[in-house]
């Protein structure tokens, strides 16, 4: 394993404010455009940290030119960074595509697409490493892609696996040898790979190829798509066990126009929904799959270059106000894209139009959107790939980080949002110093209030599926949706 220091330096960021009034409650800011030398190409969805900042990724950038992890305080300073390609030959890794993920330990584990020094490793694989990061500044690579001949444990890791129970599952949409049609793959905690799935096993690639990302269901298993195959060639949606059984749950059939769809959220009804291809127009659509495997288009995004309406939807968040809200890349009232919301009955408006954008004169707040994320602020957060300062370094900008102010109260958020009796939740929030009581749908909790952001807590005996509310001494704040007592 490798290790080196973080970082530690003061943001070269610079700060603008980006109009965008929607509502006296809802302002767009932009609180961080990058520069080069502080990162460049910020990827989504940020993810907020038990120390209450936010972290991301960049892909490119610094002096390094290997992308960065990044530290940043919710007025956008950056305390912390590190800048990948900081070791000989790259062996530290390059090119982080995807978000980081915060561990049990406080540590945060992410995954970069290149770099690495696996034994198989080749210039044309890009190979790419599982990495994890210390809040102290300790960098530690966990596993090598390309370890094995041939590349079979795969390259070029662009999407986020997840933990369980101090083990990683991902997907895998590139991997040599006679099979490449992706794979589902575990690594243990000693370090140790495994090849959990193989896609294209079944007669006429019924069970898909080429997965995305993973999402963990409430039920334990994990959950994700194939963007080709399937029973009617348009990708599916799986479910898989940390055994490896897999279960084809839909196939896109492209009657509506889906096709080649992803998951993005498990909702507080159980219920999981994503966005997906529209064959018919191009523009994208949302979907919901229930539980017992119900699939229904619930909207579909127009073509049209609109100001009236948005395209190219991203990914979906439910919100501490039970709706749900995505980005979109194109359309709206400067054509610049925009932040949709929708209601659990599929009720689809724009939300915020995001400012308007020349990509050859004048981009301040940026274009190209990537993940939204809600912190326990109750404000939105979020990426622009690209924008921002135009001529940087020869590119259209290279990227920002905005916020919304929605007027929503802050809350608590759960990690995770289900478990046992007698297992330990992370409880996520704003001054939590000075908290009396945490309650599990009424049933009080032992808990440790350990910082002013971060409390952990157990679930107690008699507690059953509901809202935590956590009492301090400036009021209470409810959970972000509800807490599962699993069995």
């Amino acid at each position: 394993m490798t290790k080196t220091g973080f970082i530690r330096m003061a943001a070269l960021a610079l700060f603008c404010l980006a109009a965008a009034v929607a509502s006296p409650s809802q302002t767009f800011t932009t609180i961080v455009t990058f520069n080069d030398f502080n990162g460049n190409s910020p990827f989504g969805p940020l993810v907020q940290s038990t120390n209450g900042n936010l972290y991301g990724t960049t892909s490119e950038g610094t002096l390094k030119g290997g992308g960065t992890v990044f530290e940043m305080t919710p007025s956008g300073q950056m305390p912390l960074r590190y800048d990948f390609c900081s070791l000989a030959n790259c062996d530290d890794g390059r090119q982080p595509y995807a978000p980081v993920m915060q561990m049990a330990n406080g540590s945060f584990v992410g995954v970069t697409t290149e770099g690495g020094n696996g034994s198989f490793c080749t210039q044309a694989n890009t190979c790419g490493t599982l990495f994890e990061i210390t809040t102290a500044g300790e960098l530690t690579t966990l596993y090598n892609f390309c370890s094995q001949p041939n590349c079979t444990d795969g390259y070029f890791p662009a999407t986020l696996p997840v933990e369980a129970d101090g083990n990683f599952y991902g997907a895998m949409g590139l991997v040599g040898g006679a099979n490449s049609d992706g794979i589902i793959y575990e690594i243990a905690a000693d370090g140790t790979f495994s090849t959990l799935y193989t896609f294209c096993s079944q007669a006429n690639c019924a069970d898909g190829s080429n997965p995305g990302g993973l999402l963990r269901g409430s039920n334990g298993n994990f959950f994700g798509s194939t963007a080709f195959f399937g029973k009617n060639g348009l990708g599916t949606i799986f479910e898989i066990t940390p055994s490896g059984q897999l279960t084809t749950l839909h196939n896109f059939t492209g009657i509506n126009g889906d096709a080649g769809g992803a998951i993005s959220v498990q909702a507080s009804n159980g219920n999981y929904y994503g966005t997906a291809l529209n064959l018919n127009n191009g523009a994208g659509e949302i979907f919901e799959l229930t539980q017992t495997g119900k699939f229904a288009i619930l909207y579909s995004f127009c073509a049209c270059i609109s100001q009236t309406q948005f395209s190219d939807p991203g990914g979906l968040i439910q919100a501490s106000d039970g709706n749900f809200y995505g980005i979109a890349g194109e359309g709206g009232a400067n054509f610049n894209g925009g932040i949709y919301k929708m209601t659990p009955g599929g009720k689809v408006t724009t939300y915020l139009n995001f400012p308007e954008c020349n990509t050859e004169s004048s981009c301040p707040s940026g274009f190209a959107p990537g993940g939204l994320m809600q912190a326990t602020d109750g404000n939105f957060y979020g990426v622009m790939n690209a924008g921002g300062l135009l001529n940087c370094f020869g590119l259209a900008g290279c990227g920002t980080i905005y916020k919304v102010t929605t007027g929503l109260p802050p809350f608590v958020t759960l990690n995770p949002n289900y478990g046992t009796v007698g297992s330990e939740v992370k409880i996520l929030g704003d001054g939590l110093t000075g908290t009396t009581s945490v309650t599990f749908n009424g049933t009080p909790a032992t808990f440790t209030v350990v910082s002013d952001a971060y409390i952990r807590a157990t679930v107690p005996t008699g507690a059953a599926t509901g809202t935590i509310v956590v009492t301090t001494s400036s009021g209470t704040l409810n959970s972000k949706g509800s807490f599962q007592v699993v069995q």
